[in-house]
């Protein structure tokens, strides 16, 4: 038959047509292998976010748990103490906490925050009006704490430290003064 008489290639156009199948195909590695790279990027990041964001969980738990102790009263401290005490059975992530007293504040009606000797002579039972005629206490006597919970990181990952202020009214409620994260190798 005639079939073999029929050819794609000559003879001599071989060779190119090899070296041309070889350099595209080194052309689809490379671009397979920065495809690659980009995805594992992605991925170690994704990973990293990932663990950073059950570290701060973590130290946020740490720092609800320290406002139900002092709301209960687990948690009792004179003016300049501090109680350290690590959380890590229940949380996935092992939290190291520390909680200071500062000396009492007082706070007027006003908004005003007085300290030290200005709130030593103040009768924080004492009773006024306000323009409504309401009776309200002038002046409240605040218990400040500041708490300081760190979840440590790995090799890859940093560790998570939360700053914060919790601050119990005379009347047992507690209140957040605020708080911040800070991410990093402490």
């Amino acid at each position: 038959m005639a079939q073999d008489d029929i050819r794609v290639l000559r003879r001599g156009e071989r060779g190119l047509a090899l070296l041309l199948v070889l350099a595209a195909l080194a052309m689809a590695l490379v671009l397979v292998l920065v495809v690659s790279k980009v995805a594992l990027s992605r991925r170690v990041k994704a990973t990293a976010y990932r663990e950073t964001l059950a570290r701060q969980i973590a130290v946020r738990g740490a720092l609800d748990s320290v406002r139900e102790r002092l709301f209960t009263k687990k948690l009792v401290l004179s003016p300049d103490r501090v109680s350290q005490f690590e959380l890590g059975a229940p949380l996935a992530v092992a939290v190291r906490v520390r909680v200071a007293r500062e000396s009492d504040a007082v706070v007027t009606l006003d908004g005003r925050v007085l300290r030290g000797l200005e709130a030593s002579g103040i009768d924080v039972a004492e009773v006024g009006m306000d323009g409504t005629k309401r009776t309200v206490h002038p002046y409240r006597r605040l218990q400040v704490y500041l708490v300081e919970a760190e979840a440590e990181g790995g090799p890859s990952f940093p560790a998570v430290r939360l700053l914060g202020g919790l601050a119990r009214l005379d009347d047992g409620s507690v209140l957040s003064l605020g708080f911040r994260y800070d991410r990093g190798y402490f």
